[in-house]
């Protein structure tokens, strides 16, 4: 994988969010114009979002998504994010 490619993919969720500046979304969308394997991850990712928002429709009991809050709250503490 190239440098280049690399930089492509730390940028991929973000543009598949859309979240990405114009420019920055500019060169991702050349990228893939001549690059097929990080086309081709890019792809990957946007089926795996749409059978996620789709067809995954049961619901997170409200237990675990108490402890994984907890869980991530400690993790950031331990890690210094706050």
């Amino acid at each position: 994988m190239s440098r280049e490619c690399r930089q492509v993919i730390t940028h991929l969720y973000s543009y598949v969010d859309g979240e990405l500046e114009v420019e920055t979304e500019h060169r991702l969308v050349q990228h893939f114009e001549y690059c097929p394997p990080c086309k081709n991850i890019e792809i990957v990712e946007r089926r795996v979002r749409y059978t996620i928002r789709h067809h995954l429709t049961e619901e997170v009991p409200d237990v675990f998504m108490e402890r994984l809050r907890g869980r991530l709250a400690q993790e950031t503490r331990r890690l210094g994010w706050r």
